[in-house]
């Protein structure tokens, strides 16, 4: 069975480098793909990488440029949710 596959997204450093760490992805059954430290970022990574998960701050991560477009709605353009 193919373990799932994870990303992290997130602008703050110490967020993402906390999560890399703190976390045995491996041991618990899953594969660390990418981070991303901003949204377009991110969305090309979910393009490249293909996760099964993305994990992500809720409040901004997801914005891209100054239109502020949602991950929810650039994904589903894209055929992938988040």
């Amino acid at each position: 069975m193919r373990k799932p596959r994870i990303l992290i997204a997130d602008d703050d450093t110490m967020v993402r480098i906390g999560l890399k760490t703190v976390i045995n992805w491996e041991e618990n059954g899953f594969v660390l793909v990418g981070e991303a430290a901003n949204g377009l970022e991110a969305m090309q990574l979910v393009q490249e990488k293909k996760p099964d998960i993305v994990i992500t701050d809720i409040s901004r991560a997801w914005t891209v440029s100054s239109s502020s477009v949602s991950c929810g709605s650039r994904a589903r353009r894209r055929k992938f949710w988040c």
